[in-house]
This record gives C-alpha cells, structure tokens and sequence, in this order.
C-alpha cells in the first residue's frame, strides 16, 4: 500500500491514518503497533487515537460504511523495537487487546505537534503540485503521490501529468529528493511545491 494510500484523510473527519495494530502485547491489555513511516512518532505525542476496524462489532463514534472508528485514550506509549508499545483506555486484558488486532489506527490532523520551520508532515505534502523547469520555464510537472523515506532524506514521488514530458505521451513517475538544494519553495496555503528541478524533455 503506498503513502497517499496510508496519509489520505478520511472524507467525515479530519482523521490521517498512520499505522495498525500488529498485534496484543503482554497480558495487561496493551496493543503493539506498526508506523508506516518515521514521521508517525506523532502517535507518541498525541493522547487520542481513532480505531478504524473493518467488520469490528464494539461502540464506534463514527460509522462510515462498514468501517467503524471509536476513539481511545492513550494512557501510555513507548518504542519497542520496530513498533510502539501502547496502553488504551478500557483496554485491560488480552482478550480485549486482541479484537484490535488489524485495526487502522488514526489521529486528528490538527492534533500533529507543530513543527520547526521548513519542516513539513508528508501528508501536507501529498497531493500538493509540484513545479520544475523544463527548459527555461518554471512548469507545473505533476502531483506529489507519495513520500519515500531513506536514511538520508524524504524523496518526493511525482506523478507527472500527461504531455508535460514530449517523449512520453503518457503518465510517469518521478523522483525528487525533498532537500534545500532542489526545493525552493512549499506553500501549503496555494497547495504547491516550486524547485528548481530539471526535467528532461
């Protein structure tokens, strides 16, 4: 599943999906989960967390479908390995644990921390469009689909608009590392990302 797949918010809420449940950990009630990238240590920050769980049976607050979403308390959480750890209200035993298991979990947008300047969560970036010269112009190229992690930085995934590109009369997909050195400016007011990326005709 790819990142626009995982950051896209939910059409009743402002909801953003950012990991799962893997599994029940411990006996006391505890849930271990799966980010699906660096940036979802925003659920350790956070103290509610929205459950999304397909064909689950418990008290949702919003029902969309047959997909459920109840919201918990997070009592406590903490890195384990490659997951985190967390402890949820009326979550107190194994057995309760264990029907979270597979369970989308999510956060309300306006929850995420704020970040330093020219720092940026990936699910403000996708779907912004993204400008770079081709020839002498500074031209709309595409969308921003996904974000790509790497150890080094975050690689900006474009799905580049048809005949944008001479060569090709069909969609493509381009990578652009998302550094200093290549973009130039992000104004998520205009839904936009200008770079001085150079795209081969």
């Amino acid at each position: 599943m790819s990142n626009n797949q995982l950051y896209t918010k939910l059409k009743y809420s402002n909801l953003v999906e950012l990991g799962f449940v893997y599994s029940a950990y411990g006996i006391k009630g505890a849930i271990k989960v799966k980010s699906y990238s660096k940036q979802a240590e925003v659920l350790l920050t956070v103290n509610q967390w929205g459950l999304a769980c397909l064909g689950k049976t418990f008290s949702s607050n919003i029902n969309n479908n047959n997909m459920t979403v109840k919201f918990f308390t997070v009592v406590n959480s903490f890195i384990y390995k490659e997951y985190i750890i967390a402890y949820l209200s009326n979550i107190n035993n194994r057995n309760e644990s264990e029907i979270l298991q597979g369970c989308k979990i999510y956060v309300q947008r306006d929850a995420f921390p704020n970040l330093n300047n020219d720092e940026y969560y990936y699910v403000d970036l996708i779907g912004c469009d993204f400008y770079g010269v081709l020839g002498n112009n500074i031209t709309k190229i595409g969308i921003v689909n996904d974000i790509l992690d790497n150890n080094a930085h975050p690689i900006l995934k474009i799905h580049a608009q048809k005949n944008t590109l001479k060569k090709q009369n069909k969609n493509i997909e381009i990578l652009v590392p998302f550094v200093k050195a290549y973009i130039e400016e992000v104004d998520l007011q205009r839904n936009i990302i200008i770079s001085n990326w150079l795209i081969e005709e």
